[in-house]
Order: C-alpha cells, then structure tokens, then sequence
C-alpha cells in the first residue's frame, strides 16, 4: 500500500527534528519482506532514521533487538 495520508505528514514533520530517531516498523508478520524493504526506504527518504526495526509482536521477531537498543541508548539510572 505504501506511506500515505498520515504517515506520510509525520514523516515530514520528523524530517526537521535533529536528534537521532528511530523507525519501527511493526506487524512485519502481515507483510511480504520486499514490501517491507520498500517502505523501509521510503520513509528513510523522508526522514533520515538511526535505526530501522522490523518487528512482530505476535511472533516476538524484532522485539529483542529493539529492546536491547532502548536500554542501550538510555542513560544510566
């Protein structure tokens, strides 16, 4: 289906942000992979992302890989 309407609007409104953001993708389960791989550089022309994760959270795929770059990228304390 592609970006459209709403994500779309906010991708361009996180293009002006200057800290580092990070885009997940999710329900990556209901999705074909070359799909995913398009959207995924779409949005990223959009709005230039530290990180992309694709992730499932029926499945569980992704969800560590996202989780250990949170508490990573989080300050001690």
């Amino acid at each position: 289906r592609g970006l459209k309407g709403d994500a779309t609007a906010m991708l361009e409104k996180l293009a002006d942000v200057r800290q580092p953001k990070v885009l997940v993708l999710n329900k990556v389960d209901r999705v074909k992979p070359e799909t995913l791989l398009v959207l995924t550089a779409e949005a990223n022309a959009k709005a230039s992302f530290a990180r992309t994760f694709m992730v499932s959270a029926l499945t569980g795929s992704g969800c560590k890989d996202l989780l250990d770059y949170l508490a990573d990228a989080l300050p001690a304390g």
